[in-house]
């Protein structure tokens, strides 16, 4: 957006109410929210059905009342044009591989400018307005868009196609060609080995994501995205639109912020915040940078390396030297990865620097026109550019600093994660009941090694992707900086061999010590995720109230020490 903020290039759309040439707009708009794509699809049809001429007409020549001048004289800036209000799903906008994505619409020829005004419905309000610069990667902003909206899709895609390969390999349609000895708990003699699970789920996971926008059955979002919302190829209507987004911004329920490191750069990008905030000061801002998304598809293409190379082990026998060596390929991915996170984690500590030393005067746009409509707003709202830019500097800041989601990984992210680590578990797992073991020995394993281990490796990448966090910022030699991530790696491993130690000697040792493995586990992964306030809220129905409240007591008196 940032990118293309001219007349022809900015690609945002406003909102102002022309119904009548004697009587100023009003002000407000009371309208429900868009909540299915049958609704959206449909008035996409009809529309595409109609004179697109006739229709253009007739905005252009109510216009008038909304030039640039005219807003800007008159204080119109969060007027809303409720005529030219169009929304498109979020999911469409992922569809072709992210093709609305790839292009600014300013480097566009006319008939494909002409074409992206028809992908948007008529709408009342918007559910997200997607804010970015047509600088930043596509790619990035596509990935992150595909992961948020998606990863429920992915989880289940993986769940039925795991699911069916292992019910298909029990009942031997699918064969089991290799061999292990488990080493974890006491079985009888050696247990087969396929590798189906694995397979056909990292293979349900890759097909997924790209997927998921055609999907039917989804929750619909409407949102703004000045691509399309925006008319690229009347100028009018152009203008219309470019100059009056506060209407666009005070009929949306959130700003998705797609922070990029040129994001603070853009005049219109930082105008879209101020605006937000100003026309709109219940609604939700989330900050959405890519190095989340960036590093869970790293972390999870590293896993699954990983995974491949420890099945190896476990399907073919080597000696110890030859052992050492696979080991070795094994964990070579991790440092990659740890090297790879850093990268993507410096990200944020330029978000937050930049917050921090931002000035409103080094944002840059195309017009002159453009800086003196945005400064002229921002004044208008905040008293002085200095007022506005201390807002940045301080209570945005902190607002993004207080939303911890903005930064952390969430649950879904890590579930996708632990997928290829889970289908090597269900592999031993369905070896075991094919080898006919005893039940005790089968959910042993079921508890200490599919439950117990798999959330051990989850905190594990959390510990990793802080102590990425924490040790970001690159050295000023290339030697220091890959050491860094290789001590980073060794820290990793042995917390790694540590949890995972305890959740192997669990399955040894019976299935009340599996059992109990389990449950530490699982109390430990939900009290990471929802902090211990929701563990003692969660345990109050499990535990007397008198114990509940004395551990609350108990956790007062350690904070006030």
């Amino acid at each position: 957006m940032g990118a293309s903020a001219s007349a022809a290039g900015c690609c945002h759309e406003a909102n102002g109410d022309v119904s009548s040439s004697s009587q100023p707009p009003k002000e407000t708009v009371e309208a429900d929210r868009i909540s299915c794509d049958s609704q959206l699809g449909s008035a996409c049809s009809d529309e595409r059905q109609s004179n697109r001429t006739q229709a253009q007409a007739q905005l252009t020549r109510q216009s008038s009342h909304f030039s640039r001048y005219d807003r800007m004289q008159n204080m119109q800036q969060v007027t809303v044009d409720t005529e030219i209000i169009r929304a498109i799903p979020l999911h469409r906008t992922l569809r072709r591989f992210g093709k609305l994505w790839r292009t600014s619409p300013v480097d566009l020829d006319d008939d494909r400018r002409n074409g992206l005004w028809m992908k948007s419905c008529p709408a009342e309000r918007f559910d997200v307005f997607l804010s970015h610069t047509w600088q930043s990667s596509w790619w990035w902003k596509y990935l992150s868009l595909l992961l948020r909206s998606g990863s429920p899709a992915v989880l289940l895609a993986w769940t039925c196609a795991a699911g069916l390969a292992f019910a298909l390999s029990l009942f031997d349609v699918l064969e089991l060609p290799f061999e292990y000895e488990p080493q974890h708990v006491v079985v009888q003699a050696s247990c087969p080995l396929g590798f189906w699970v694995m397979l056909l789920g990292n293979a349900a996971v890759i097909v997924a994501v790209f997927a998921s926008p055609y999907l039917p059955c989804r929750k619909q979002c409407a949102c703004f995205l000045d691509a399309v919302s925006i008319n690229q190829a009347d100028s009018e209507l152009q203008e219309r639109g470019v100059y009056g987004i506060g209407g666009f911004l005070k009929v949306s329920d959130e700003l998705l912020v797609m922070w990029s490191p040129l994001y603070l750069t853009r005049l219109w990008c930082v105008y879209e915040i101020a605006m937000f905030r100003y026309a709109n000061p219940k609604g939700r801002i989330t900050f959405a940078p890519s190095f989340v998304e960036a590093a869970a598809l790293c972390l999870w293409f590293f896993t699954a390396l990983t995974t491949f190379f420890l099945w190896t082990s476990l399907a073919f026998p080597l000696s110890l030297d030859l052992l050492l060596v696979e080991w070795s390929l094994a964990f070579l991915p991790v440092i990659l990865c740890a090297h790879f996170l850093r990268r993507s984690l410096y990200s944020k500590q330029m978000l937050l620097m930049n917050l921090e030393h931002f000035d409103l005067d080094t944002a840059q746009c195309r017009v002159a026109f453009d800086k003196e409509f945005v400064h002229q707003s921002i004044v208008q709202w905040y008293g002085s550019v200095e007022a506005f830019n201390a807002y940045v500097q301080g209570p945005l800041r902190q607002e993004l600093l207080d939303s911890s989601s903005s930064f952390q990984m969430p649950l879904m992210y890590f579930l996708v994660i632990l997928t290829p680590g889970q289908a090597s578990s269900l592999e031993e797992l369905l070896g075991l009941l094919k080898a006919g073991e005893p039940w005790k020995v089968v959910l042993s394993h079921a508890l200490a090694h599919n439950i117990g281990l798999c959330i051990a490796v989850m905190f594990s990448l959390k510990f990793l992707f802080k102590q990425c966090e924490r040790f970001a910022a690159p050295r000023q030699r290339m030697c220091l900086d890959c050491l860094a991530s290789v001590l980073i790696f060794l820290a990793f491993g042995l917390v790694t061999l540590l949890l995972a130690g305890l959740s192997l000697a669990s399955a040894y040792f019976g299935i009340f010590t599996a059992l109990a493995w389990a449950v530490v586990m699982l109390s430990a992964a939900y009290v990471s995720f929802n902090g211990i306030p929701a563990a003692f809220s969660l345990y109050s129905c499990v535990f007397p109230r008198n114990f509940v409240v004395l551990g609350k007591s108990i956790l007062s008196a350690g904070k006030q020490v």
